[in-house]
């Protein structure tokens, strides 16, 4: 399960601190261990050379997640696994910034036309690829523009509030699955929480109107799966009821059918759309990308079948909640 979570070099350390584990568990432990050294040691040198090849065209760039974050939240890159490199970088600046990464062997994958949904992809051969940012959520296009300007040092770290804030938006995007992301969370407040005046983050994310739902409903979360006290930084209170439904949507296991998680994803996003957003949410959760703007009947067939499997998964994960069934059941694991 740990593996299954991306999580067997962080707790499993943890858990052979304290105990003494099975030989199966700790040779386990030690390979992945090794393994993500290797790849966060190639993480780490190759995103300090994207983020200088950027600096050097002039084009401010911050890191998000990967080793930095790993490094900040546990003080060794191993301990957080990650498989590309995300930065950050103005919407105004994406050209200039796939530019300089091109003349650095990289190529983008797909059409480089317009703003993306929130990243390019670009790719080069035996290397991380690099995930191109120009924002963080969909419901945002300030945010991250004012977290970059706010971000400071060298390499560039983001301010406090804004490093948490970002946090939260991750873990809302994702669907509130798995564990990864809520122990970032937890790590954080552990490290930081105590600085911090009730209402703090709700206060710095006034501006930011359209993100207070996914915001609280993270916050609220991290706070049920972990026990880190994460509500009193978003202002707590009652949640309004979009807020309490997504939360309670969350699924740390991530164990349930794939098309029903893929659903639950779509439906908290939703939920978590300010006023005024629902068409965003249609277009990009249940219009059937395989055949976009396609012709004929059977693409019209298609795309009503896929909306319809949405939004009657949406139907079933709405009737366990309101008949209070668990939405995260326990996996059956080996001899237990």
């Amino acid at each position: 399960m740990l593996a299954q979570h991306r999580l067997l070099p962080l707790l499993g350390s943890r858990l052979a601190a304290v105990v003494i584990p099975p030989e199966a568990f700790a040779a386990a432990l030690d390979r992945a261990l090794r393994d993500a050294e290797t790849r966060a040691f190639v993480l780490e040198a190759q995103g300090a050379h994207v983020l200088g090849a950027l600096e050097r065209a002039g084009i401010a760039a911050l890191a998000l997640k990967g080793p930095t974050l790993a490094r900040s939240l546990y003080g060794e890159p191993a301990m957080r696994l990650s498989d590309d490199i995300d930065v950050l970088v103005p919407a105004e600046s994406l050209p200039g910034a796939i530019s300089a990464l091109e003349g650095e062997g990289y190529r983008v994958l797909g059409a480089n036309v317009g703003l993306p949904e929130l990243h390019y992809t670009l790719v080069r051969q035996r290397l991380p690829r690099v995930e191109l940012h120009w924002r963080i959520h969909w419901y945002e296009n300030a945010f991250s523009r004012d977290m970059l300007r706010r971000s400071s040092g060298a390499p560039r770290r983001p301010a406090l509030l804004d490093d948490l804030a970002a946090l939260l938006l991750y873990y809302a995007r994702d669907g509130f699955v798995g564990l990864r992301l809520a122990a970032d969370v937890a790590t954080w407040i552990d490290l930081h929480g105590a600085e911090l005046p009730d209402g703090a983050l709700a206060h710095h994310m006034q501006g930011y109107p359209q993100l207070g739902r996914a915001t609280a409903a993270a916050a609220a979360a991290v706070e049920r799966l972990t026990g880190a006290r994460t509500r009193r930084l978003t202002g707590g209170g009652a949640p309004d009821r979009r807020v309490a439904i997504a939360e309670r949507l969350s699924d740390w296991t991530g164990w349930r059918d794939p098309n029903q998680v893929r659903a639950n994803i779509a439906l908290i996003d939703g939920l978590l759309a300010p006023d005024g957003g629902g068409g965003d949410f249609v277009r990009r959760q249940l219009v059937y990308k395989a055949d976009a703007g396609g012709p004929g009947a059977r693409a019209v067939v298609r795309r009503a079948a896929h909306a319809l499997r949405y939004c009657s998964r949406f139907a079933i994960a709405l009737w366990a909640i309101r008949r209070g069934r668990s939405l995260t059941p326990q996996p059956e694991l080996p001899g237990a």
